[in-house]
């Protein structure tokens, strides 16, 4: 079977933070921790099936929140990777998204040893931080006090920040103003879509906020990745996509999310009735779930809902479709005006100024 899996694993859906935003926050889910033994099934098998093109597995250990299984688990399975490795020729390339809260000097000397990826969740400055567990201030201070420590101990790290309707009425000088002063040089923006707690952030109203953030990205003297900006260049300037909501679809499905019980889901579900499982790991092979009619009905489905309007919009070879987790029943993509204000907005920007780009010296 030629494709390439990457693992979407959340060991636990357990969290000791209560943003107002996330659906696992509102809607309680299973206080549970995913067996190791099922986490090395499921490396096991992703390392088989990407062998057949020698494709790495990217793995993100995601959660709730991740750190609450504990550190000698995560130490077990690094070992068991290397061994994976030796044995099939595949590499492994590891991240994890937290929100930094327990990462104490222990967690550090094994984000230096394993050479994982970090992703922090925080949002921005107080006010309109949503990652905090009873006290904003207090863990918005916290979490600012470790970026420091990884800085000082030289582990590289970038942040995720959910943006809500909150930073839009603060406004994006005051995101960007944070990004500096705390010398945070990598950034991935997260577009908060919560329909079903009513939640989301404004489309048409976050297309204006991005346009002003990526001026304010383009012409700073501070040098910020932003993500979401830096893909939106590559795709301009060279026509390579770097994320897989851009790539029109194609990547679609083979990004599995494994709950703590085992049970496969097609990329992160969005919904939470869960009536799309593909199967559980510990009854059926990965390769099956990937060949099973309900696979290939999501595939199928997420491909029709691009209508002729994507094909006719002009920015859709930097948007490609956007992500279908944001896709409405029988409507557009709920950012269809955030990306067409935005990516409008950088090739213009880009087309008249005619700047030279740093990033892609």
């Amino acid at each position: 079977m030629a494709c390439v899996i990457s693992p979407i694993i959340k060991v636990t859906e357990m969290c000791n933070f209560d943003c107002v935003f996330c659906r696992y926050s509102n809607h309680k889910q299973n206080t549970g921790i995913m067996n190791v033994d099922i986490v090395k099934k499921i490396l096991e098998e992703s390392a088989e099936i990407n062998a057949e093109t020698n494709q790495k597995v990217k793995v993100l250990f995601h959660g709730g929140e991740p750190l609450l299984w504990g550190i000698e688990r995560f130490y077990e399975i690094y070992e068991y990777e290397k061994e994976l490795s030796d044995k099939t020729g595949v590499k492994f390339t590891n991240s994890i998204q937290t929100n930094a809260s327990l990462i104490d000097d222990e967690w550090i000397r094994f984000f230096k040893t394993s050479h994982i990826g970090i992703g922090i969740s925080l949002d921005g400055p107080i006010g309109v931080n949503a990652h905090f567990s009873q006290d904003e201030s207090l863990s918005f201070k916290r979490t600012i006090s470790i970026l420091d420590k990884l800085k000082n101990q030289k582990v590289s790290f970038g942040i995720l920040s959910v943006i809500t309707n909150k930073h839009i009425v603060n406004g994006a000088e005051s995101f960007y103003d944070f990004l500096v002063e705390n010398s945070i040089k990598n950034c991935g923006l997260c577009y908060c879509y919560n329909p079903d707690d009513k939640c989301s952030v404004d489309s048409e109203k976050l297309g204006y906020y991005l346009s002003d953030l990526f001026d304010l990205y383009f012409d700073g003297e501070a040098r910020v990745n932003i993500r979401e900006f830096n893909n939106a260049i590559s795709a301009i300037l060279t026509g390579k996509h770097r994320c897989c909501s851009h790539h029109q679809r194609e990547r679609c499905g083979y990004y599995l999310t494994f709950l703590p019980s085992g049970d496969a889901f097609f990329c992160d579900p969005y919904n939470l009735r869960k009536e799309n499982c593909l199967g559980n790991i510990s009854e059926c092979s990965i390769s099956d779930m990937v060949s099973c009619s309900k696979h290939q009905e999501l595939f199928n489905m997420i491909q029709k809902q691009v209508r002729d309007y994507c094909n006719k919009c002009s920015v859709k070879d930097i948007c490609g479709y956007g992500c279908p987790r944001t896709d409405r029943d029988n409507e557009i993509n709920y950012f269809c005006s955030a990306n067409q204000i935005l990516y409008s907005h950088i090739i213009n920007t880009i087309k008249d100024r005619r700047k030279s780009i740093w990033y892609w010296k």
